[in-house]
């Protein structure tokens, strides 16, 4: 996703921004077999996107199969999953995490969805939801405080420097925003310059339809994202942690207060694992699995999820059914051979997926050299390579497996060829073969690493793998 204002970087993650992204996904698999819709092609640091990771159209560019053949055969003593693998996971960069937070949410003259926010706020700190995206990486339930309702609009257009400088301000006058004591009326005094935010508190703030948002390089709300969270120091030294939730006529094929939940959820998470942007907590990908971060446009907890066909999801608790949240990833599920994005979905059946036997390959970043997971080929060479078919448990029949180079994938000429030795399905247990080709040198801005998306696909479920060529 794309980076957000205040993003800092650390280790191998150096190019990248850690961003405080939107919760946008991918242009639709329907723009790849729509010879006239051009995508947007990727940008530097924070905007790659895969195209969206579903099952791509007839007339797409994916991989071609040299011949066919498929052997439904398993072995008898196959066990789920019958490989190991390497998974990815989001880096903890060891800084603190929002362990309880204190959500503070704001809106403006002229709310038309006020009540609806404030039930959707009242109740996920407390749901079933938020313990299944946040207990394994240290965030526990969360309190929220009533609505902020302010007398002042916004105006039309406002930047993310202005944004800070109202927090700032509020922050010192209005006790609603919890750093003045609580006799304090509101706007019925100077400004405090020693007033603190409490601890963990995270301020929510809700733009109306009339305001466009502008955030340094994600460029303007509505178009250039669908959210972000981030933080800044006070004169006193005090960290303001916040989410800005613009208000957007659609966004990836959401509206009114579906777009508003899903990225409010996007961002609440986010801000609560990764809270301060210069000192990184859950922030990045592992570099053995960098090429998910470059092409996904950053790697925080939300990020990893937001592209998927079946990202967001109505939770069946009481208090949450009616609102549409974001599904978020986790490391332990990944580490388990399950779905990694959760909660699961009831009745998909087996998680199922196809991953490329990949070896440690030298990447450079900002004059140092890291490995990552892929496979060396210099231009002009051809190289084999295996895939491996896992799933958690016994599925309803084989996947078919679909390559997508990454060029392609936005309509611009292709970094790799790629074709399937044989028929492209199979069962867990099984392996398919690849040939790629490197056709030309990776692009310079994911640092010369030419990513491959792999789709598998059963029915109207699909699952993909990110692949990595370097030169």
């Amino acid at each position: 996703m794309p980076a957000g204002p205040s993003d800092a970087s650390s280790d191998a993650r150096l190019t990248l921004s850690h961003g405080k992204g939107d919760a946008s996904k991918p242009p639709s698999k329907d723009a790849l077999a729509d010879t006239g819709h051009v995508v947007p092609p990727p940008v530097e640091a924070g905007g790659h996107v895969p195209p969206h990771l579903g099952v791509p159209d007839a007339g797409a560019d994916v991989s071609a199969s040299i011949d066919a053949g498929f052997d439904a055969s398993v072995p008898a003593d196959a066990t789920y999953p019958a490989f190991s693998f390497e998974v990815p996971q989001v880096s903890d960069d060891g800084a603190a995490v929002v362990g309880s937070a204190l959500f503070v949410p704001v809106v403006f003259p002229g709310e038309t969805l006020g009540a609806k926010i404030e039930a959707f706020m009242s109740a996920i700190g407390a749901s079933d939801y938020w313990s299944s995206i946040g207990t394994e990486y240290g965030v526990g339930p969360a309190t929220t405080t009533s609505l902020v309702v302010e007398s002042t609009s916004p105006g039309s257009n406002i930047t993310d420097a202005e944004i800070q400088q109202f927090l700032a301000s509020a922050i010192s006058t209005d006790p609603r925003y919890r750093a003045l004591g609580p006799d304090v009326d509101a706007g019925s005094q100077a400004a405090n310059p020693s007033a603190m935010p409490p601890p963990d508190v995270i301020y929510v703030l809700f733009y109306p339809a009339g305001t466009s948002i502008s955030a340094d390089t994600l460029g303007e709300s509505c178009a250039g994202f669908g959210g972000y969270h981030s933080s800044f120091m006070l004169s006193n030294g005090g960290t303001v942690a916040y989410a800005v939730i613009p208000r957007c006529a659609t966004f990836n094929d959401l509206s009114g207060i579906d777009f508003v939940t899903v990225a409010t959820s996007h961002e609440l998470i986010e801000a609560a694992t990764d809270p301060n942007p210069t000192v990184p907590s859950y922030a990045g990908v592992d570099t053995d699995h960098f090429v998910w971060q470059l092409t996904l446009g950053n790697g925080e907890v939300a990020d990893m999820c937001s592209f998927l066909l079946d990202a967001n999801v109505h939770p069946t608790e009481p208090a949450m059914s009616a609102f549409l949240v974001q599904r978020v990833w986790s490391n332990a599920a990944a580490l388990a051979g399950n779905d990694p994005c959760v909660p699961v979905i009831a009745g998909e059946g087996a998680y199922f997926n196809t991953v490329p036997e990949s070896t440690e390959v030298d990447f450079v970043d900002q004059g140092k050299t890291y490995q990552t997971l892929g496979t060396q080929i210099p231009v002009g060479h051809t190289a084999t390579v295996t895939l491996d078919l896992v799933s958690d448990a016994p599925t309803s029949g084989p996947w078919t497996v679909q390559l997508l180079d990454y060029g392609v994938a936005y309509q611009n000429p292709a970094y790799l060829d790629l074709k399937i030795v044989g028929a492209a399905e199979g069962l867990n247990g099984l392996t398919l073969t690849v040939q790629i080709t490197a056709l030309q040198a990776g692009p310079t801005s994911l640092l010369g690493i030419s990513p491959y998306f792999i789709y598998s696909t059963i029915g109207e479920v699909s699952t993909f793998w990110i692949g990595a060529v370097t030169n």
